[in-house]
């Protein structure tokens, strides 16, 4: 029979084992994580936390990890409780904040808590270069703060002068102010620093396409599907701007191209139709390709004026029917598209108001922008 052990040393060696149980599912929990387990890992830090006998000091990294495994699944409301629970436990956790920023984000949250959470980022490390973009983002996309996005992205510069998407981003940022020397130089840097970067030559192609400038545009777009083949947006942007130049015979070759790669976008369709209008052919087959689109969604209505199934009074109410963020997107859509409806059915009044109204409202980085100034150009 073994001796008993003495008390003291019992209760040192019942600690050690409880200790290690718990921080050895916690353990198992990051493995499951590192290997891409995202089920697993939620499960084995779930029981980690719950442990009694984890170690306090593993909790902030705990909540994180299986905040990590949540945003891998898209589940953002549990990685917003899982990033706060660390962040209550470690405070200056740079990658915690952006994580609850982006799900703030995502989740159409109030945006000051999106730029909170970017802005302590920023504070818990003010020498990475990814808390700045994160913001300068998010002002572009989010809050159209143009000015603060730019400012963000020079300090970025500043900080990693060889950083060709710093230049991609500011570049881009400067283009939607409408400052196209400052575009174009950032454009440039970003080729120049990487010449295969395929976002540096679409944006440098979206420049070109916004000063009027449309073959140095289409060489770029071409140049982005050179270096990305599927790149299916840098291909309909190819027939955007041949249909912007009035090259409406070789806009409707790219855009039955397109058309036959992503059957069920019905922008291109639209666009297919458009083009061969254009180019005085008809569309016989829109009909064909309409069967291939949910036209309950936008802009099904649109095509539905196109196929003469409703009035395009109704299309525009059916533009105003949605939630706050989407509106100007369809309104700007609707005017556009059913402005070059109105071309079509020769009622050149209604054309120019829906085509002014469009190049007045729409947001610049909309195709339908500088589509709507290139035809009322053409307008008599």
């Amino acid at each position: 029979m073994r001796p008993g052990l003495p008390a003291v040393l019992l209760c040192v060696v019942l600690a050690a084992q409880a200790l290690a149980s718990g921080y050895s599912t916690f353990s198992a929990g990051i493995a499951a994580a590192n290997r891409g387990d995202a089920d697993e890992s939620i499960r084995l830090l779930t029981q980690a936390i719950a442990a009694p006998d984890l170690s306090p000091q593993f909790l902030p990294a705990a909540h994180f990890i299986r905040g990590e495994a949540y945003f891998d699944k898209q589940q953002c409301d549990p990685v917003i409780a899982d990033m706060s629970a660390s962040l209550a436990l470690n405070p200056a956790h740079f990658e915690a904040h952006l994580l609850r920023g982006f799900c703030y984000a995502i989740e159409k949250k109030q945006n000051d808590l999106v730029e909170s959470d970017f802005t302590a980022a920023i504070g818990v490390r003010p020498d990475l270069v990814k808390g700045y973009l994160v913001r300068g983002v998010f002002y572009v996309e989010t809050e159209q703060k143009y000015d603060s996005a730019i400012a963000d992205f020079t300090v970025a510069a500043a900080i990693e002068p060889d950083n060709a998407e710093i230049y991609e981003l500011r570049g881009n940022t400067y283009r939607l102010e409408g400052k196209y020397d400052e575009a174009l130089t950032d454009e440039d840097k970003a080729i120049d620093t990487r010449p295969k970067f395929a976002a540096a030559y679409y944006v440098r192609g979206q420049i070109h396409e916004d000063q009027g400038k449309f073959e140095d545009a289409i060489d770029d777009f071409k140049t982005v599907v050179e270096i990305s083949p599927n790149n299916t947006e840098a291909s309909l942007n190819i027939g955007l701007t041949q249909w912007e130049a009035g090259r409406f015979g070789d806009a409707v070759q790219t855009f039955e191209s397109t058309s036959k790669a992503r059957p069920d976008n019905a922008y291109w369709a639209l666009w297919l139709s458009l083009a061969r209008a254009k180019a005085g052919k008809t569309d016989d087959d829109l009909a064909l390709r309409a069967a291939k689109l949910d036209l309950a969604k936008w802009p099904g209505p649109v095509v539905n004026v196109f196929l003469g199934k409703i009035t395009a009074d109704q299309a525009v109410q059916a533009a105003s029917i949605g939630s706050a963020d989407v509106l100007l997107g369809q309104r700007c859509e609707a005017n556009f598209y059913l402005g070059e409806w109105q071309s079509m059915h020769r009622n050149p009044s209604a054309t120019k108001t829906m085509l002014t109204d469009a190049a007045n409202a729409c947001p610049h980085e909309f195709v339908e922008w500088p589509a709507a100034n290139a035809e009322l150009k053409r307008l008599p």
